[in-house]
Formats: C-alpha cells, structure tokens, sequence
C-alpha cells in the first residue's frame, strides 16, 4: 500500500497530527 493511502487511515491521522496538538496544547495551558 502506498503512502498516499495511508493517510486516509485513523490511527496515520492520529500519529500525524499528535505532535502539533501537544506543542498547542503546551503553549496554550502557559499562555492561561
């Protein structure tokens, strides 16, 4: 299966996006 493919999948979303939303998450708990 090519990469392409895989993005569709949740746990490649989930994988790709965890990072970004920790730093977010990071930056927003010591922004308040």
């Amino acid at each position: 299966m090519d990469d392409s493919m895989q993005c569709f999948f949740p746990q490649n979303v989930i994988q790709q996006i965890r990072t970004p939303i920790f730093l977010l998450n990071a930056a927003y708990d010591s922004w308040q």
